[in-house]
């Protein structure tokens, strides 16, 4: 064969193989759009069926993969859409439309132990996704809803960092109990109680505590529903009373890992100054008080120290800085999706010595097995540390900061020449607000972890039972020490106090759902029964009388054992309950929601120890009735009118049997003798 015929034979082989190549392969083109509306839908993840081979839409919706004899089947999956696939492939050109994943919309709302449609509701509730949110440096959770939810007031109580919030749904509902809602996040009732009371020993805290909310990250949570009226809170019977907000938190999805990375930072000064007296102003008013007969001539100032000093200037932080970094990470297979983040929250206060860091993660896991059995996890963890100020409220020599600066005398420098410590007036009873600032230390580790496990049986397409196992453990040390630059610190000969508590609750809860519409009929119901225990213990101690500061509260045993003090509680109480809900629609005009509770509580009496908590709701599509749809004026009208009974079971624990404290202290035989005394009598119809 001479060299031409083998250039000829070289060119054929290429040919043929390219030939066979095409044979094996299909390139398929398209378009992926919404059933809904036909609108091409961007990031449709696309792949070939037990492959990793993939791709994703264009802004149009337009995608172009090659399958491989034998592979003719294709994955369309997207967040919001059900996911759909499309079999024996014999067209090089798709039309493929998404439907909307019900579960995902907007007019579906998450009520308690189940969804309905917006449409569908007969009571009061508000639903807010993450684009209705508050956006710039959020906290807590309580933020990202302030001013967003008719009737729903929310008031930071205190602007230092990681300061409480208070959140009212439609006012106060209770003299005595508390008036705080119930927060249910991913199916688990928290309790949001602290879990260590006090600020230790001559510090003064914020009348405001920290909101125990801080230690979820706002960037994990995807939806909030808030149910208001009773009617729609009735379903969580004796915990209901103050409103329900139920915190949906973000799922993952199918398709290839996606990461994203979301970050803020910035800086905070304090926006409007109060204007006080200078030090000329100062001493000219004291001297003229004097001279009219307030005080006597050697109290008068004659001069002005160093300057004098602007002490509220001095104890603002200037620029301080706070900053915020979240990381996610989604994806998922056929059967399994999941999403993991991570939080690094840090805010300065613009008081010195004041701040508040938070460390978050999170993981949402779930795994279904041929679509009969799902499985999941929603576990979040976060540690939270908190330095305070000082800055409760209180007089002379116990007053906080801001307090302290706004009465002191100006016309003296903020140290001593003399001696090098603060100064100190002598006419004026109230201790240096710097030494109050630097003297007066207080410190918080919180950790808290809590989420829930839960499965999922679908018995028959309209009946689905679940499972939910889920458990809140929150740990927090608290330590505080008053040191020898104040005036408390200096006669006491330093102050510390240790203040640990843990708080924990555990939930065990079984649901039966059931979904059917047939004809002009559509049923959704829900009966489960729940327990869940709640467990508290703490540990006080106190000691004074240091050799030196050098310690703080890091050893107690360094103290004057005759001043030593501690201080131990243990409490617990349990909640055993009985639900059913049943949502009626007729001709998806006419409306029937009716709920029955029966909460049986450890707080109750032993003669009323369960209490029984009905609501029914009625509603009318106006706007679906033929004499209104034609209207241009009016596009949704719906009437409705409900009753519902709920109840407030935050009324602390054991009140209803007799209950024995510390009594006085007593001598016999020359010994001190600790006793007990009754601080409540018994009331078993409590």
């Amino acid at each position: 064969m001479n060299k031409t015929n083998k250039i000829i034979l070289f060119f054929l082989l290429i040919i043929s193989c390219s030939s066979i190549q095409a044979q094996r392969n299909l390139q398929v083109s398209g378009k992926v759009f919404s059933a809904s509306d036909t609108t091409g839908l961007e990031g449709v993840t696309v792949t070939i069926k037990g492959t990793a081979i993939g791709t994703t839409s264009t802004a149009e919706g337009y995608f172009t993969i090659n399958i491989e004899k034998g592979k003719d089947a294709l994955i369309f999956s997207m967040v919001g859409f059900n996911t759909k696939e499309v079999v024996r492939i014999n067209s090089a050109n798709l039309n493929v439309p998404l439907d909307k994943n019900i579960s995902d919309l907007e007019n579906v709302v998450v009520v308690g132990y189940g969804t309905v449609k917006k449409s569908d509701l007969t009571g009061s509730v508000i639903a807010l996704r993450r684009e209705d949110f508050n956006q710039g440096p959020i906290t807590s959770a309580d933020q990202l809803i302030a001013g967003k939810a008719a009737g729903v007031q929310v008031v930071q109580n205190s602007a230092e960092p990681g300061g409480g919030i208070s959140v009212n749904i439609r006012g106060a509902g209770s003299i005595n109990a508390n008036n705080s809602p119930l927060y249910v996040i991913d199916g688990l009732a928290l309790d949001n109680s602290p879990a260590v009371s006090g600020s230790g020993a001559n510090f003064l805290d914020s009348r405001a505590p920290r909101n125990p909310l801080n230690s979820i990250n706002p960037s994990d949570i995807q939806s909030i529903e808030i149910l208001k009226d009773a009617s729609a809170t009735a379903i969580y019977g004796s915990r209901g009373a103050n409103g329900v907000v139920i915190i949906t938190t973000k799922t993952g999805s199918k398709g290839k890992l996606k990461v994203n990375y979301e970050a803020y930072a910035g800086i905070q000064n304090v926006a409007r100054n109060v204007t006080l007296l200078s030090p000329e102003q100062y001493m000219k008013t004291i001297n003229e008080l004097i001279d009219a007969g307030a005080g006597s001539a050697n109290q008068k100032i004659t001069s002005i120290d160093n300057g004098g000093t602007d002490w509220l200037q001095k104890l603002y932080t200037k620029n301080a800085p706070i900053q915020n970094h979240n990381l996610s990470l989604t994806g998922g297979s056929e059967n399994t999706t999941f999403l993991v983040s991570l939080n690094y929250f840090n805010q300065e206060g613009i008081l010195i010595n004041s701040s508040y860091k938070r460390i978050a993660g999170r993981i949402n896991l779930e795994h279904n097995i041929k679509d009969k059995f799902k499985l999941g996890v929603n576990l979040s963890t976060s540690y939270g540390n908190d330095q305070f100020v000082s800055n409760g409220a209180d007089l002379n020599e116990r007053a906080g900061v801001i307090y302290a600066a706004f009465n002191y005398d100006p016309t003296l420098a903020f140290r001593s020449a003399a001696t090098g410590r603060y100064t100190i007036s002598n006419d004026v009873n109230i201790d240096n607000p710097l030494a109050i600032a630097n003297g007066k230390k207080s410190y918080s580790n919180l950790y808290r972890t809590f989420g829930s496990i839960y499965g999922e049986y679908t018995i028959i397409p309209e009946i689905k039972a679940k499972l939910n196992l889920g458990t809140d453990v929150v740990n927090q040390r608290r330590n505080s020490y008053i040191d020898r630059t104040t005036i408390e610190g200096l006669a006491a000969g330093g102050i510390a106090s240790l203040l640990q508590g843990r708080n924990s609750n555990y939930l065990v809860e079984g649901t039966v759902a059931y979904l059917k519409a047939f004809g002009r009929h559509s049923i959704n119901a829900v009966a489960g029964m729940t327990g869940q225990k709640f467990l508290f213990d703490d540990l006080t101690g106190e000691a004074r009388g240091f050799p030196s500061d050098a310690t703080g509260a890091d050893n107690l045993a360094l103290g004057n054992p005759l001043f030593y003090r501690a201080t131990s509680d243990r409490s617990e109480n349990a909640l055993l309950s009985y639900l059913g809900r049943v949502n009626y629609t007729f001709n998806d005009k006419y409306l029937l929601t009716t709920s029955f509770r029966a909460d049986g509580s450890s707080r109750f009496g032993p003669n009323n120890r369960y209490g029984y908590f009905p609501s029914i709701a009625l509603g009318w599509k106006i706007d679906q009735e033929s004499f209104l749809q034609s209207s241009k004026v009016i596009s949704t009208l719906k009437l409705r009118v409900s009753w519902g009974k709920t109840g407030n079971q935050d009324i602390g624990n054991y009140n209803s049997i007799s209950t024995f404290g510390a009594g006085n202290l007593a001598v016999f035989n020359n010994t001190q003798v600790s006793t007990t005394t009754p601080t409540r009598i018994a009331n078993p119809d409590g």
